[in-house]
This record gives C-alpha cells, structure tokens and sequence, in this order.
C-alpha cells in the first residue's frame, strides 16, 4: 500500500490497572502521509498512544479512525487482521529474535500470510534489508550491533508496504550516528511512499524532522503544533 491513511481520534480514553486514566485525547486529525512526533517526559503516555492507535491497549475506549475503520469498535481478530494489513510498529528493544537471522526476522509477517503472498513478502523484506544497508550474512542478529538490529526492526516493520507506521523511542538505543542514519532511513521510505508516521521519542533531532509534533504531559495533551 504506497499511501497513508488519514486519523481520526475522538474522546480516547486509556485506563491503567486500577482504573485510573493514564491517557486522555480528545481530539485528533492527521492527515494522509504527515509525519507526527509525539514527545513528552518518561510516564507522559506516548507509549501508551502508540499502542492505542495501533488497536494494543485492551482498556481503550473512543473512536480512533484510520481511513473507514474505527479500530475500537471492531473484534481482537478483525483488529489484528487490520493492523497486519496496515500498521508497521518499531520498537525501541527491537523484539527480534536473537537466533533468527536478518531476512527471517525482516520476513517474519510471512509465516502469518496466505500461502500465496509468503514468497513476495521475503522478497520485499530482502529488499528492505538491502535499501537499508544490513548485511544479510548467514548469522544470527545477536551479533548485530545497536544500529543494526534497530535497522531490522524497520525492515520489519515496512516488509508488507504498510500504509501506517508507528514507532516507539525508535532511536533511544543508538549511538547519535546510528540514529541519525535510521531516521533519515526512515524518512526517506515514508516521504517516497506516502505512508503516515507516528513517533513517540525523547529525540530532539529526530522531532525537528516532523511535520507536525504533540506535546503530552500526565496523559493529556498540553500543546499540538
């Protein structure tokens, strides 16, 4: 899918363990290919927002409409089928598996697939894996370094051409040249392809290069831009 999805979040609520409200959005309209950074302090929510605009927080409750589709109004298997068709996610622990190597961990959505997309979506993750420069060398990605196996995650994540891709302190585990080099990575594949960005990041240098930014503190929103 080479074009992002337009958002639309009304009155989203996420509750924590005890029922307390660990994030509040009352409003939010994002436009098809925009690239939005989320930043805030450590236990502000934006990880928390991440995981809810990607249909992941159990205790939301709201509207959050990606095109047609309000993600909580639908089922866990109709969510998790619309999240495999369009959402890409990055991590920042990356969440690769250590004994697998590059192209198995970038391909990994094609076990989950029908049959007949398995073998085009290897090729895509082998592309991937070659536009972002990670060897593809008969090793494990345990013996890959920060910047690497960040890059995998990428792979990853854009392997299915998603028209919607979230991330998470994507750069918080890299040195300042690694993840200067995955954000212009990252830019690049989004600006070229129109997909629409979401991410949350202490990384000042990393917000700059949004289109748009949100400001979250204590679960709410203090400022959008």
């Amino acid at each position: 899918m080479d074009n992002g999805l337009s958002l639309s979040v009304r009155d989203l609520t996420v509750a924590g363990d005890r029922g307390r409200s660990i994030l509040s959005l009352d409003r939010l309209v994002l436009e098809p290919g925009v690239a939005l950074g989320v930043q805030g302090p450590s236990g502000a929510g934006k990880s928390t927002l991440i995981f809810a605009l990607a249909g992941l927080a159990a205790s939301a409750t709201g509207s959050v409409r990606w095109g047609e589709t309000d993600l909580l109004s639908l089922s866990a298997r109709r969510t998790a089928a619309f999240r495999a068709r369009n959402i890409g996610l990055i991590f920042q622990d990356f969440l690769l598996f250590d004994e697998l190597g590059a192209e198995d961990n970038a391909s990994v959505q094609s076990l989950f697939a029908p049959r007949g997309r398995r073998p085009g979506l290897r090729e895509q993750a082998g592309a991937m894996l070659d536009r972002l420069k990670v060897p593809k060398a008969s090793r494990t990605v345990a013996s890959y370094s920060g910047g690497e196996r960040q890059r995998v995650s990428v792979a990853r994540a854009l392997a299915h051409e998603p028209a919607i891709v979230l991330a998470d302190e994507p750069t918080a585990s890299l040195h300042r040249a690694a993840a200067d080099a995955l954000t212009d990575d990252l830019l690049a594949d989004v600006r070229a392809r129109g997909r629409t960005l979401i991410v949350a990041s202490h990384d000042e240098r990393l917000l700059s290069r949004m289109d748009r930014r949100l400001h979250l503190a204590d679960g709410t929103v203090r400022e959008a831009a």
